[in-house]
């Protein structure tokens, strides 16, 4: 964001315990990702779930850091938006990003796309587990992580 000082920057905050159940269904040998399937990595049945659990809060927590410096030392237009509010009010949510960051949207144009784009309209054969459009369940953690991941 420092080279591009006029650029608009949003930050997306996502409930760390949802970006480890989503880490951890990833690394599933059937996933989208493909892990363990050759040349890309690791799959979960090579290590503990609760090693990988601690490895993606890590990973999650140093993202959300740089993250956050770049936010705050961005003097563009800027906003932070919560993933639950987009899935609650999508449309309310896109209305306030294109107002906070200075962007000129057509009401209608907006609804189209927010309709387009919405949880509902992906073909069910594409949403679930190991899949890219897995949830999009505000803490559904509380179902995918066990006890022992959630530590």
């Amino acid at each position: 964001m420092e080279a591009l000082p006029e650029t608009r920057m949003i930050l997306l905050v996502r409930d760390p315990r949802d970006v480890v159940a989503s880490s951890l269904d990833a690394m599933s040998k059937e996933s989208w990702q493909k892990w363990g399937g050759g040349s890309v990595g690791r799959s979960l049945s090579d290590e503990r779930p609760e090693a990988v659990a601690r490895r993606s809060a890590k990973k999650d927590l140093r993202n959300m850091e740089n993250a956050s410096r770049a936010f705050d030392a961005h003097a563009g237009p800027k906003a932070i938006v919560l993933y639950e509010e987009l899935r609650s009010d999508t449309l309310e949510t896109m209305r306030r990003l294109y107002s906070a960051l200075g962007i000129e949207v057509d009401e209608k144009e907006l609804a189209r796309a927010v309709e387009r784009h919405a949880w509902e309209t992906i073909p069910e054969d594409m949403k679930g587990q190991g899949k890219f459009y897995r949830k999009a369940s505000p803490g559904g953690w509380r179902e995918d992580l066990t006890p022992g991941r959630r530590r």
